[in-house]
């Protein structure tokens, strides 16, 4: 039996085929580079218009809504304000400054506000990628402090009253957080739908307590919020030692560690998986020496300019992490 081959192609069909596969190649080239050109000539338009200030750029990065304190709602700038001038975020805010967790919380002309904000975006198709939370620094200022402290002179071992600081923290500011994220997280399913909107919250990093407040012109409009209650409890400069205002810190130190270690936990909490927790503990000078934490803090609770953009790059890096 013999074996049948297949006939061999003749020159002039093998360069028939050769011919038509250069051309085909030519031919994407060809279509590749036309639109190659035509994606230069709209880039090029665009970083003119651009230049010209003729395009609106504003808020690229994404939607946020933001609810909560002076940290988002300080005069001159503050966290959210750095988010839209470096990274340009586009920011919905109902913050309100001085605002106590629970007035944030339970505060029913508040949660109004934060509701009609979510359905107002909801109506022009705009979903935001993340809500931020500021809350629970006016918690631990102020008036509050009296409670917290033991008198420096009452022999007591600890600065602290354990017990205060269990109920204010352990208790009612864990549980008013966890019911301010529950009632975000139901009223941005209700308008949007679908998985829960990603929340971030943030710590605070440990501020001195050096008797400045707020000035603006040279006037002082708010503040201070911490040193006049630590001199109350005998905190305070006596001649003998020159260290009350590096205790003061080391005090608050030990509060704002306990207060960031029940934020940082909340996103174990079941139903709050969606919730993302900012580390800024370590993000603002606590340095006395030389008053080097002055670079940082503005007055005893709120950062500098500089400061508030170093907080912002901490809520940008946890945002890039969503996508």
């Amino acid at each position: 039996m013999s074996l049948r081959t297949r006939p061999r192609a003749s020159g002039t069909v093998l360069l028939v085929s050769l011919l038509a596969g250069s051309s085909a190649a030519q031919n994407a080239a060809a279509d590749k580079s036309v639109l190659d050109r035509g994606a230069d000539l709209a880039r090029m338009v665009r970083a003119d218009l651009a230049k010209a200030g003729a395009l609106d750029l504003k808020g690229a990065a994404g939607l946020l809504v933001a609810d909560g304190d002076s940290w988002f709602d300080y005069p001159g700038t503050h966290v959210l304000d750095a988010l839209r001038r470096s990274y340009d975020y586009q920011v919905e805010s109902v913050a309100h400054r001085g605002d106590r967790l629970e007035e944030l919380a339970y505060n029913v002309d508040q949660v109004a506000s934060f509701t009609l904000t979510l359905n107002k975006l909801k109506r022009s198709s705009k979903q935001p990628r993340a809500i931020l939370v500021s809350a629970g620094g006016n918690d631990i200022a102020g008036e509050a402090l009296l409670a917290l402290l033991n008198h420096r002179m009452a022999g007591e071992k600890q600065p602290l009253n354990e017990n205060v600081v269990t109920g204010l923290l352990d208790e009612q500011a864990r549980s008013s957080m966890i019911f301010l994220l529950g009632r975000m997280t139901a009223a941005s399913q209700q308008e949007f739908g679908g998985a829960p909107i990603p929340i971030l919250i943030h710590g605070y990093s440990t501020p001195v307590p050096d008797g400045r407040g707020y000035k603006w012109l040279g006037i002082q409009f708010k503040g201070p919020w911490l040193e006049p209650w630590f001199v109350l409890k005998g905190y305070q400069d006596d001649g003998s030692d020159g260290n009350a205002l590096r205790q003061r810190r080391d005090i608050m130190g030990d509060l704002i560690r306990r207060f960031n270690r029940i934020l940082a936990g909340l996103p174990t909490v079941p139903g709050l998986e969606h919730v993302r927790y900012v580390n800024v503990a370590e993000t603002l000078s606590a340095e006395t020496q030389g008053a080097a934490y002055r670079k940082d803090w503005n007055d005893e609770l709120h950062p500098t300019r500089s400061g508030f953009e170093s907080v912002a790059a901490e809520f940008h890096r946890v945002l890039r992490e969503l996508r």
